[in-house]
């Protein structure tokens, strides 16, 4: 009977929202009588439709998702007689979808269908500002990713259990008290933050199509404007339209940000002395936080405020009192009581990111490092499909938790190591009860300041840590099992000037070789490579090699006694070249049983986004590839599952991690110049690539002169009479 019902509803909402079903059907729908015909009208007016109801104003917003939620019961409907779903999004995604409406999720379910409708046409949310594009110029309908994902899990939603998007390497937060809103934007997404000003809760975020800058309050007219330093242009916000539009002029009356300029209330006057980018300030503290002093008329300092990491800007509410501030490295805006005693009031999160990923011991699970949205480390149960999350002390409010500014974790024998930049020291995670058990100093004359992110791996033979500090050109060596620093060793013709000069992450790269008790230290801006010995921890080779500044860049593979570093193959001992890959620019995993190694590898087609794909070879020859999800500027963490024959894609700026087959990646049938079946190539010179055989072989899809510009075809700056129009 419940079945019976349960189809009568669906058929009824079927038939409600037919017309929209035959739009999103791309080219063909159901006749009235449940067969396929030809679809005559624009398939994409639906979409569309959709796209412009969601950037209505928000008292809009729930209509928009009970029509999503709605299409969703069409979908399951679907799912169940047989339609084509796959049209739409794959079955796992409908069965997701329909699991979700049965069990009350209808919000994760409209998520869902939202991302299906987007997919449908090739719309992502990085186009021209304010706009959605469709599929973009040169690339053919059927360039879409073939491959579809097993499971994909958004651990922003699981954390913060809010739909609302990510904001990362915060900017200035912008208080209009009269609308009672306040109004963020970062650096490393595309969005705006719409936090309320009562409430002092994040409720909206809108996308605008391109990154952040620093933002504007027109006092005269409640306008919203964004300047960008990377383009030197000025953009107007439309709240309301919720986009954003290139404006010819900051109106003359609003200045320019410059540093310095303290801020008024009640007679007192606020300046943030700012993040300073430079070793050594405030030692006594235990990250670089941002310190805001508050003066009396006569000058005199009469408090100070120690706001959140990398405190750059701050704003206040002249009708509450409140303060308002962005931490650029911890995703979160810091509210602080001004007729309180200054008190910190909460926090509020306005970010995740996933910058890491870790499977556990026995790959029910896995860990992932969040370094711009809150500095968490986060379990998820594959399992139990549930989250547990290890705050950092800033948000512990008291709590013991992991230092400011993760930037590398290394999960070893019911163990999580956590490196933390800021604090100079090694958090020690006990992966049975996911809590913060010890601390390990590094014994740093100086904590780090800068965003020369620091790096750490594992000789797990020796089970020895080594972390790497390139503001400080210092190595920290460290006994895991017995949790204490053994010494601290400065790198050999390090250029620290030279580092410090420009922060960047990427700066140092390590990687381990335990058969030879090898630690490879390489430096990209140097291009020179250094091996030591560990037991001595004496330099013993170097050799100069130029590859891309990255993270992560470099990987050691002991039992074939060669190390990777880029898209090279060098001999462990001697350091010479020995081969490169034709495609995909870092290892990220090797399976000597089967002698496959996998590389990833990204591409810009458009501006604002990347597209990345995992590149499989085997025994020196490409077999399979897998299209993954577009991101903005950051570059995916991967974690590799051979047993069970799969891996995990971790995306930086979305939090999101996706769970691919690893027996179900494409054929490199696609990939230009003749690639298909030719293995690595090299005779130890830096330059030698494969030369790919014929390129003109116009005619063939996936060749030069196909009239198709693909994705690796765009990365390798091939194929121009494809990609050049």
């Amino acid at each position: 009977m419940c079945k019976k019902l349960f189809f009568l509803s669906m058929a009824s909402v079927f038939l409600f929202l037919l017309p929209v079903v035959q739009h999103l059907l791309p080219g063909d729908v159901l006749a009235e009588d449940g067969q396929r015909q030809p679809n005559q009208g624009d398939p994409s007016a639906a979409t569309r439709e959709l796209i412009a109801a969601e950037r209505q104003s928000p008292a809009n917003a729930g209509n928009v998702q009970e029509r999503y939620r709605q299409l969703g019961g069409v979908i399951s409907s679907m799912l169940h007689s047989g339609m084509p779903v796959d049209r739409v999004l794959s079955r796992e995604e409908a069965r997701r979808i329909e699991s979700l409406l049965g069990s009350g999720g209808a919000a994760e379910a409209a998520r869902l269908v939202h991302d299906a409708v987007l997919k449908l046409e090739d719309v992502n949310h990085s186009g021209a500002a304010g706009a959605h594009p469709g599929p973009q110029p040169g690339r053919a309908a059927s360039a879409a990713p073939t491959v579809q994902s097993l499971e994909r899990i958004n651990i922003k939603d699981l954390i913060t259990r809010t739909p609302y998007g990510n904001i990362l390497k915060l900017g200035n937060p912008v208080v209009d008290a009269a609308k009672r809103r306040l109004y963020i934007s970062g650096t490393k997404s595309t969005s705006i933050g719409v936090v309320d000003l009562d409430s002092d809760e994040l409720v909206d975020t809108f996308d605008i199509g391109m990154p952040g800058g620093f933002m504007f309050l027109d006092p005269r007219t409640h306008d919203l404007y964004l300047f960008d330093f990377g383009s030197k242009k000025t953009f107007k916000v439309d709240i309301v339209r919720k986009m954003a539009t290139e404006a010819p002029t900051l109106p003359s009356y609003l200045p320019m940000p410059r540093k310095g300029t303290p801020q008024t209330y009640r007679g007192l006057s606020f300046l943030d002395s700012g993040y300073p980018f430079k070793v050594g300030y405030l030692q006594d503290e235990n990250a670089a936080y941002g310190v805001i002093n508050i003066k009396d008329a006569s000058g005199n300092v009469v408090s100070r405020i120690k706001h959140g990491p990398d405190g750059l800007y701050f704003d206040i509410d002249p009708q509450t009192g409140k303060l308002y501030s962005s931490n650029t490295g911890d995703g979160t805006i810091s509210v602080f009581d001004l007729n309180g005693g200054n008190r910190k009031i909460k926090d509020i999160r306005v970010g995740i990111s996933v910058d890491e990923i870790a499977l556990n011991a026995d790959s029910t699970g896995f860990y992932t490092r969040d370094r711009l949205g809150g500095n968490l480390i986060s379990f998820y149960d594959m399992r139990a499909r549930a989250i547990t999350t290890i705050p950092n002390e800033n948000a512990g409010m008291g709590t013991q938790g992991i230092g400011l500014w993760p930037t590398d974790m290394v999960y070893d024998g019911g163990m999580l190591y956590v490196l933390s930049h800021y604090a100079g020291r090694i958090d020690v995670i006990d992966t049975i009860s996911n809590r913060v058990v010890s601390h390990i100093p590094l014994g740093l004359a100086k904590k780090p300041r800068t965003d020369n992110l620091s790096a750490m791996i594992m000789d797990r033979k020796g089970q020895v840590l080594y972390a790497a500090f390139p503001e400080l050109g210092t190595l920290a060596v460290v006994d895991a099992k017995g949790q204490r620093l053994i010494r601290t060793i400065q790198i050999e013709n390090f250029d620290i000037e030279r580092t410090n000069a420009n922060p960047s992450p990427g700066k140092i790269v390590l990687a381990f070789n335990e058969k030879m008790g090898r630690l490879y230290v390489y430096m990209p801006e140097q291009q020179t490579l250094h091996a030591y010995d560990a037991g001595s921890y004496r330099l013993v080779k170097t050799a100069f090699v130029s590859v891309t500044k990255a993270e992560h860049i470099m990987t050691s593979n002991p039992e074939k006694g060669v190390l990777y570093l880029g898209d090279r193959v060098l001999d462990a001992e001697t350091l010479a070249q020995r081969a490169t890959f034709p495609y995909g620019d870092r290892v990220v995993a090797f399976d000597n049983s089967k002698n496959r190694v996998y590389l990833s590898g990204a591409a810009r087609p458009g501006p604002s986004m990347m597209s990345e794909h995992v590149y499989e070879y085997e025994d020196m020859v490409l077999k399979r590839q897998w299209p993954l999800s577009p991101v903005i500027s950051i570059q995916s963490s991967f974690s590799f599952d051979f047993r069970n024959r799969r891996f995990c894609a971790a995306y930086f700026e979305a939090a999101v991690v996706e769970v691919f087959d690893l027996n179900a990646g494409e054929a490199p049938a696609n990939l230009p110049n003749g690639h298909e079946g030719r293995g690595m190539e090299g005779n130890g010179r830096g330059g030698d690539r494969p030369t790919g055989g014929n390129r003109n072989m116009g005619g063939q899809k996936g060749r030069c002169g196909d009239g198709i510009c693909q994705p690796i075809e765009q990365q390798r700056g091939v194929c121009p009479e494809d990609c050049n129009k």
